[in-house]
């Protein structure tokens, strides 16, 4: 696109190649990560816990790692970076939810049924 932000130049200096899973060397490399992910960027509730990526505990966890890389590419297009079609269609999605967001509301009358009063018992 025409209105492209520069690539920031944050780099990871140092990070382990193969670390052995759930090693020290992992879970480094885990948080470099996603410490240049903040500086990339990517918003504090799209970051996850090194532990989700480590540890594999459960469905939830990867899922908080997705979200995270879903928000870099979503970063990464504002750079210039051409999308996947992933972030492509959640950008489309976005665009979409905020056009509705921005329509007017139209407010119309109440049609509340008018319910006769019953006569009281006595």
């Amino acid at each position: 696109t025409s209105h492209c932000l520069p690539l920031p130049t944050n780099r990871v200096k140092k990070w382990y190649e193969n670390p052995k899973t759930g090693s020290f060397f992992c879970r480094d490399n885990v948080c470099k990560f996603i410490n240049w992910c903040k500086q990339f960027g990517v918003s504090d509730i799209c970051l996850f816990e090194s532990n989700d990526m480590v540890e594999h505990r459960n469905v939830r966890a990867l899922r908080n790692v997705l979200v995270c890389l879903l928000d870099v590419g979503k970063i990464g297009v504002r750079h210039g970076i051409e999308p996947s079609e992933l972030v492509r269609m959640d950008l489309e999605i976005e665009r979409e939810m905020e056009l509705e967001r921005k329509k007017p509301t139209v407010i119309t009358q109440s049609t509340t049924p008018v319910v006769p009063d019953t006569p009281r018992r006595r």
